[in-house]
């Protein structure tokens, strides 16, 4: 039988330490006369099992009946071996002397189990741990892995300082030269002219910020012009704005219009571990534009290494610090880089160091905002003319739903927009594929299946009536597009949809702010509305015994993020534009720059715990109002509300058409 745990060891060194003649060894007290307790009990006090015997000598004991018990020792389900224990010791008193560890292969079982039982000899098992390693087995296993590494890193690094000298073969000499060429490699993109397509004809929504570069493109095109006047041409331009509004489209179109070479870099790939590598990529980067000149740079993204320096609790970092120092004395230092115009862009040009964006280096800021109406329309028309449209005029309509779209969001509505016309095998893009493009983009997935009761179809269609109907009452702000209670994957039971005018965009009233603050409390203000006329009751309890003071008991959670989103409008009327009624004319938002870590370390709140909680205050009030007015507005047009919220469960999908007909006023 097997008794607990065994001890880590390794058979094979239980078999090193046979001697004949006696020794002295002091002696252990086992009151347990089990054969495997006893051979344990030797080996946690000794370390080993006993001698090393000779299966003869084990044999000759046994005839002389000269052992007192066996403890067979098990291994990978196999006996390789026993620890006999013989009767020459004091009663209960164990010794190395007395204890034999014995070696036999697993075909010797059966005659060895005979024997024992013959002569009526006591015999347990010792159970090993599985698959435990031959120690000579792991020194070799080990020596092998050793070598291995040796010989590949030996290999690595011959091969590295072949690198380093230059050469490809003996022969070529050259010492190592600059230990560092191996991080050189592939730092920027070299594009011919030739391979420059994109001209100003592909860029759309930007007129000034086109109009801002024709100039550099003239000065690539006619340099003397400029200096016959006297004039300089700017040595950098930066581009900021959001991202996807063309910022890399327009360099592009700057070689393209003006013929020359083209050389683009990511700020992220002048950044390495090693300091001082991305001061030599630099380096190597104006030293084949001087090559090229006149030629085009194009930094992408240069906010990863152009950020101020000495920034945040932790200071600078040396390497992106010795960067931006070569990229300045590149730009505007005591050698002069003519022929050389350096474009860069951002999405971030509030965090550059002012050193970079000074006159001299970015002489000319361009910011490439979100395209407006008219633009989105240019847009559209670039990326729908290699497409089938079913109605071009409701192109004009797309251009008005995507307020707030780049041009690349634009782009891939279009794509999108073409994918599902082959899905569902239109021949043409139709105005419902363009919804469904848009929904994809902005809301999510919509479910394949709809598996929710009647009573939350309800639910869902009058939370989705009470955002429209305030929003239609509101059309000289907004424009209701479609609502819908088309569940999708985002967790959304329904939405809907519409558009703020465009003069709303850049500046927002008063009145606008709280339109949008009454249209997001519209659902919550619905769904009281519905259950005060469908309460739900139990037979089991009263409602208003069980749930005192607790009033509405049927309002879901459904109106969680119109919840964030009617506070967040709070917050900003009344903290960062300074709307409200006791903080009035006060910005209240700190100047922080998280990204910098400048808030933690000049500790810029300044503002003071009681005008914290002021401010929370008015919003508090301030969404309750709108909450409370929601649903007065809802009450006044209860006939229609119902009305609406029948023919939405009953066709899923409303557009602004459905509410023409309807008398909607408060």
């Amino acid at each position: 039988m097997c008794l607990g745990f065994v001890p880590q060891y390794k058979l094979k060194s239980s078999f090193s330490s046979y001697r004949k003649t006696p020794i002295i060894v002091r002696s252990l007290e086992i009151d347990n006369d089990n054969p495997s307790f006893i051979a344990k009990s030797l080996y946690q006090e000794f370390h080993k099992f006993g001698l090393s015997q000779p299966y003869d000598g084990f044999v000759e004991q046994l005839k002389n009946k000269q052992i007192e018990s066996v403890s067979l020792i098990t291994q990978n389900n196999e006996i390789n071996g026993l620890i006999s224990i013989d009767t020459l010791h004091k009663p209960h008193e164990y010794d190395m002397i007395n204890s034999h560890v014995i070696q036999i292969v697993p075909s010797m079982t059966q005659s060895l189990l005979s024997k024992l039982d013959t002569m009526g000899i006591k015999y347990d098992l010792l159970v090993l741990p599985e698959n435990q390693q031959n120690p000579i087995v792991g020194l070799i296993t080990t020596a092998l892995q050793f070598t291995f590494i040796y010989v590949v890193a030996g290999f690595i690094i011959s091969n590295l300082i072949s690198r380093f000298q230059g050469g490809n073969g003996p022969g070529q000499g050259g010492g190592f030269g600059n230990p560092m060429r191996f991080l050189q490699s592939n730092t920027f993109d070299e594009i011919t002219p030739d391979d420059v397509d994109v001209t100003f004809r592909d860029v759309a929504g930007c007129d000034e910020a086109k109009f801002e570069l024709t100039e550099v493109v003239d000065f690539l095109k006619d340099p003397q012009k400029y200096t016959n006047a006297g004039a300089k041409i700017p040595k950098g331009v930066l581009l900021e704005g959001p991202p996807g509004t063309g910022k890399t489209l327009l360099a592009q179109a700057v070689a393209g219009e003006a013929g020359v070479d083209y050389l683009y870099a990511s700020g992220s790939q002048f950044i390495e571990m090693f300091v001082g590598v991305g001061a030599s990529r630099v380096r190597e980067l104006f030293k084949r534009a001087k090559e090229l000149s006149p030629c085009v740079i194009f930094l992408d993204e240069i906010d990863a290494v152009g950020r101020q320096r000495g920034a945040g609790l932790a200071g600078g970092n040396d390497e992106r610090e010795q960067t931006l120092n070569e990229i300045l004395t590149n730009m505007d230092g005591f050698v002069k880089n003519e022929g050389i115009i350096v474009i860069a862009a951002t999405n971030r040009a509030d965090i550059l160091d002012s050193a970079l964006t000074r006159p001299g280096r970015f002489d000319r800021k361009i910011m490439v905002g979100l395209p407006d109406v008219d633009g989105r329309r240019e847009i559209i028309d670039i990326h729908f003319n290699n497409k089938q449209v079913q109605n071009i005029t409701y192109l004009d309509d797309l251009a008005k739903l995507t307020s707030g779209f780049s041009g690349a969001d634009i782009a891939n509505l279009a794509n999108e927009a073409a994918i599902l016309s082959v899905r569902y095998n239109d021949t043409s893009i139709t105005p419902e594929l363009m919804y469904k493009a848009f929904e994809k983009m902005t809301i999510g997935l919509p479910s394949n299946k709809d598996t929710r009761s009647e009573k939350i179809i309800k639910l869902v269609s009058a939370h989705e009536i009470g955002h429209a109907l305030i929003t239609y009452l509101f059309d000289d702000m907004f424009d209701l597009q479609r609502v819908t209670i088309n569940a999708n994957k985002n967790g959304a039971g329904g939405y809907t949809l519409f558009t703020p005018n465009e003069e709303y965009d850049n500046f927002q009233t008063k009145k606008f702010m709280l339109a949008n603050l009454l249209i997001a409390m519209g659902g919550r203000a619905a769904e009281q509305i519905l259950f005060e006329t469908f309460i739900t009751f139990s037979d089991k309890y009263n409602n208003e015994v069980m749930f005192t003071n607790t009033p509405h008991l049927d309002i879901t959670t459904g109106a969680s993020n119109d919840l964030k989103q009617a506070n967040s409008i709070a917050r900003k009327y009344v903290s960062l534009f300074g709307m409200g009624k006791n903080i009035a004319l006060y910005d209240s938002t700190s100047n922080s720059q998280p990204f910098l870590g400048r808030n933690l370390a000049t500790n810029s709140d300044k503002l003071s715990e009681y005008s914290k909680e002021e401010i929370d205050r008015e919003i508090k009030d301030l969404v309750q109002w709108a909450y409370q007015r929601a649903v007065e507005i809802l009450k006044a047009n209860q006939e229609d509300f119902f009305f609406l919220t029948s023919q939405l469960q009953e066709k899923r999908d409303l557009y602004v058409s459905d509410f023409a007909e309807l008398d909607i006023s408060f």
